[in-house]
C-alpha cells in the first residue's frame, strides 16, 4: 500500500547531538555524556539550590490564625513591619464650616485647604534622609511621608453685621498659612504597638493679607447671606510661625469586637509653640467598623505588599483637652496693640465622624466637632461651639 506523501514526516537531519535509530531521535555519544553531566549536577546541587530559594526560618511567614486577614500575616524576622508604610501621592481637600448643620455663623466660621503628599521617590527619600534626626521619632520605622498643605482659616464675632468694634466679642481675623508635616509611621506585629509621630511647621500671615474678608464677602454674596460689615476691626498683619509635634498610638485593638466589626482606641498627645498658637493637647479616638486601617489617616500604605484591598467603612468618636497659653485670634497681635478678649486656658473638644474608603484610591470623611467656650462671651451663654468638617482624599 502506498502511503500518501502528506502523511510522511521528513526525518530530522543527523547532527553531532542526535542520530536516527528505528525512527526515534536519540542522543549521540557526545550528547549522552553532556546529559549525564547535567543529571549529576542536578542531583548534587538541587537540594542546595532549593534550600537557598526558601526564606530562612526567621523570615518565614507566620501561619494565619482563625479570623486573621492576609494583611495581618507578617514576617517573624522582627516585631517591626517593613515594606508597608510606603507613601503614595495624595491630593487632600478639606472644608470646615459652622453653618452647614445650623444657621450659626460665628467664631471659627470657616476653614478650607488643599494638600499634597509626596509619593515615594527621590524627593521623598531625600527629605527622609534630611529629617531623620528629628527627636521623638523611632530609629526603626515602617515608613515616612511629607505633606504640604495650604489653608485659610476665618474667625468672626457673633454679630458680623455690626460695623462697630464689639469689645466683649472675639476679634475678626484671617490666617493664611502653609503647613509642612513630616510623618513617621511605625507598624509592629502587635497592632497595639502601632504609632505615628508627626512634626509640623506652619508659616503664614495673620491679618488683611490673609484675604479672609474678601473670601467671606464673596461667599455670602453667592449664597445671599447677610453682608459682613465689621472687617475694618480685624487684627493687623503679622507673620506667623508655629512648630508642633504630635503622637498617635493604638492602645487597644479587637478584630471581633462585635462579630465582624473591628474596634480600636487611638491615644493622642502633642504640643505647638509659636506666636499664633502655643498649646498642649491630650485625647483619644474610639473607632469601630469594617476593615479598620492602620495608617492613622496618612497617605502611607497600611497593608502588607501584595495584599489586595478590601472595602472599609468605620465610625469614630473622640475627645480631647487642650491647655492654651497663646491664641493670637483671642489674645490679639503680638507686636502691636489690637482688639482682644479674655481667653479660657482650658478647652475641651469632642467629635463624631464617619469614614468611607470605597476603593484603594479614595477616602471620604465627614465629622462634627464641638468645643467648650474658648473665651467668656455673653452671646455664647454656655452653649458649645461647633463646626462640620468634610474631607476628600485621592491617591495616585
Amino acid at each position: 500500500m502506498t502511503v500518501p506523501r502528506r502523511c510522511i514526516a521528513a526525518p530530522p537531519a543527523e547532527t553531532d547531538d542526535h542520530v536516527l535509530v528505528a525512527g526515534f531521535v536519540t542522543p549521540s555519544g557526545a550528547a549522552r555524556r553532556l546529559l549525564a553531566l547535567r543529571l549529576v549536577a542536578a542531583f548534587a546541587l538541587g537540594p542546595a539550590l532549593a534550600s537557598a530559594a526558601q526564606p530562612p526560618p526567621s523570615m518565614a511567614a507566620t501561619p494565619a490564625e482563625p479570623g486573621q486577614t492576609p494583611a495581618e500575616i507578617v514576617p517573624e524576622r522582627s516585631e517591626l513591619l517593613t515594606g508597608i508604610g510606603v507613601p503614595r501621592g495624595r491630593f487632600r481637600f478639606q472644608w470646615q464650616n459652622d453653618s452647614w448643620l445650623t444657621e450659626s455663623d460665628r467664631f471659627y466660621t470657616n476653614g478650607i485647604g488643599l494638600g499634597w503628599t509626596l509619593e515615594d521617590g527621590t524627593l521623598s527619600q531625600g527629605l527622609e534622609n534630611l529629617l531623620h534626626w528629628l527627636p521623638f521619632t523611632p530609629e526603626d520605622r515602617s515608613g515616612t511621608a511629607t505633606e504640604l498643605f495650604v489653608r485659610q482659616d476665618m474667625f468672626t464675632p457673633e454679630d458680623f453685621t455690626n460695623p462697630a468694634l464689639v469689645l466683649d466679642d472675639r476679634p475678626y481675623a484671617g490666617w493664611l498659612h502653609l503647613d509642612i508635616e513630616h510623618q513617621v509611621l511605625t507598624l509592629r506585629r502587635d497592632r497595639r504597638d502601632d504609632r505615628l509621630d508627626t512634626w509640623e511647621l506652619q508659616l503664614g500671615i495673620v491679618g488683611p493679607s490673609a484675604l479672609a474678608e474678601q473670601a467671606q464677602r464673596e461667599v455670602h454674596e453667592l449664597v445671599s447671606a447677610p453682608e459682613p460689615r465689621g472687617w475694618d476691626n480685624q487684627l493687623e498683619d503679622e507673620p506667623g510661625i508655629v512648630l508642633g509635634y504630635h503622637r498617635q498610638f493604638r492602645a487597644y485593638y479587637d478584630p471581633h469586637a462585635l462579630g465582624p466589626i473591628e474596634a480600636d482606641f487611638i491615644g493622642r498627645y502633642g504640643a505647638r509653640v509659636g506666636n499664633v498658637e502655643t498649646s498642649a493637647r491630650i485625647g483619644g479616638v474610639l473607632r469601630a467598623g469594617f476593615g479598620l486601617p492602620r495608617h492613622f489617616g496618612t497617605a502611607m500604605r497600611g497593608d502588607a505588599p501584595g495584599v489586595r484591598y478590601r472595602h472599609r467603612i468605620y465610625a469614630a468618636a473622640g475627645v480631647s483637652g487642650k491647655v492654651v497659653l497663646r491664641n493670637i485670634f483671642l489674645d490679639g497681635n503680638t507686636f502691636s496693640s489690637s482688639h482682644s478678649v479674655d481667653r479660657n486656658p482650658l478647652v475641651a473638644q469632642f467629635h463624631v465622624g464617619l469614614h468611607w474608603e470605597p476603593c484603594s484610591r479614595a477616602r471620604v470623611s465627614i465629622a462634627e466637632f464641638f468645643s467648650t467656650a474658648e473665651f467668656d462671651s455673653p452671646s455664647q451663654e454656655g452653649d458649645l461651639g461647633h463646626f462640620t468638617s468634610v474631607q476628600l482624599e485621592l491617591f495616585f
